[in-house]
């Protein structure tokens, strides 16, 4: 499998019309799942609500079983188990949820990076569950960290400026051009707040930065989105 890990855009779901019927809600993860699964490795979900994260990431779970795919779900809430971890390494899904509450923890840091690594290298998918923007946990690691930082990404409303900034810069970033903190909090506070119309505006950007030839800066997105 190769190692550019910066391989799928960002997902962005917003399910609390469908969060409130289990069998809504099921249909509704199904159908997302054949995007989550079809890159292996490493996917992070991302979303500030603990309950509807924990919740998405056992009916993948679900989703994969009716696949007759192996699952392994690893507590974060006890201690650092080895043995888990060597279980997690014979399956085909294995799910991680609160990873933010264990960043700093060198025995889970480490154990994290082996099995990131070995599901990567045989073509597994990883998926880690999280209330911090991978660019915002704290990791002691910094391999760790950099693998989390180029793992695929799910969004899950509601959504704060924070999870809209690392969206907007994580895409950007898979479509080719960087936009800076500064410049990215400079269009939030000029646009709507709304995911749909901040890839919008990224792919815009992108368009005209080719076009000009040019870096995304406050003067040249000021010209090009007229904000």
């Amino acid at each position: 499998m190769s190692k550019d890990f910066s391989h799928q855009l960002p997902l962005f779901l917003d399910y609390s019309a469908h969060a409130q019927v289990d069998d809504e809600f099921n249909e509704f993860v199904g159908n997302q799942a054949d995007r989550i699964f079809l890159n292996r490795g490493l996917t992070l979900v991302c979303g500030l609500r603990s309950s509807a994260k924990t919740q998405f990431i056992r009916a993948l779970l679900k989703e994969a079983r009716l696949r007759e795919l192996k699952t392994c779900f690893i507590e974060t809430n006890i201690s650092h188990n080895p043995f888990a971890f060597e279980k997690a390494g014979t399956c085909d899904l294995v799910c991680i949820d609160k990873l933010n509450e264990v960043c700093g923890i060198s025995e889970w840091e480490l154990s994290l990076f082996h099995l990131i690594n070995l599901m990567e290298d045989t073509k597994r998918k990883l998926i880690l569950g999280t209330s911090v923007t991978p660019d915002n946990l704290k990791v002691s690691l910094a391999d760790l960290g950099s693998r989390l930082r180029a793992g695929d990404r799910v969004y899950l409303g509601p959504f704060d400026d924070k999870t809209r900034l690392d969206f907007m810069r994580r895409t950007a970033k898979l479509r080719g051009f960087e936009i800076s903190f500064d410049v990215g909090r400079f269009i939030l506070n000029r646009s709507k707040r709304d995911m749909q119309e901040i890839e919008a505006l990224v792919e815009k950007l992108e368009s005209e930065t080719m076009k000009q030839h040019r870096k995304v800066s406050i003067p040249f997105v000021k010209e090009v989105l007229r904000i």
